[in-house]
């Protein structure tokens, strides 16, 4: 996945140039995440890819503007991670309104059967994965992450039903998101198992 020619020098200027505001290193920004492109393509279909990757390069031009990339040396992976949230998020989404509505069932069976098999594939594995992952975690990281990238609740909310202050939210999310994202390249490197 990762872009052959591309060294972590190469996203150190691109952030660089972004940061002092080289319009040019949008477009290389562009041009060098194509793996990622691939990768909505793949999970999303044809129908979505292209506004999941657009959404991903306007997340991480906000991001580089604003100076919040820490580690700009490892913004491929960065930009996978988030890539890799969107689909699952984007999945979950799917899988809510097939059970919750009988209307948008069927029209998700006949968008599933007219979809690419191997995507629709991809799709249920990236899924099952990122479930198994899930309950890997231990059950109050379960839940924070669920809550909050899933089911969208604000951490306040989350904060009040957990009886947490505002530090141990944001720790134990950190703490939950760094552990998934072992679990899920551990995963990846297994072969998606």
């Amino acid at each position: 996945m990762i872009t052959v020619g591309w060294t972590q020098e190469d996203w150190c200027g691109i952030v660089n140039r972004m940061a002092h505001g080289d319009e040019s290193a949008a477009e290389d920004l562009y041009r060098g995440l194509e793996s990622v492109r691939a990768f909505f393509r793949r999970n999303l279909g044809t129908e979505y890819y292209e506004d999941a990757y657009q959404e991903l390069m306007l997340d991480l031009l906000e991001q580089i503007q604003g100076g919040k990339v820490r580690e700009p040396q490892h913004l491929q992976r960065y930009a996978f991670t988030i890539a890799r949230i969107k689909v699952i998020r984007g999945l979950r989404q799917v899988f809510r309104d097939r059970t919750s509505d009988p209307i948008s069932e069927d029209i998700t069976e006949r968008r599933e059967s007219s979809a690419n098999p191997e995507s629709v594939a991809a799709r249920r594995e990236a899924v099952g994965m990122a479930m198994r992952v899930l309950d890997a975690l231990q059950p109050r990281e379960r839940e924070i992450l669920t809550r909050f990238y899933f089911n969208g609740d604000s951490p306040a909310e989350i904060q009040a039903e957990l009886e947490l202050n505002q530090t141990q939210f944001r720790l134990i999310k950190c703490r939950a998101k760094a552990r998934f994202k072992e679990l899920c390249q551990a995963r990846f490197a297994g072969g998606m198992g």
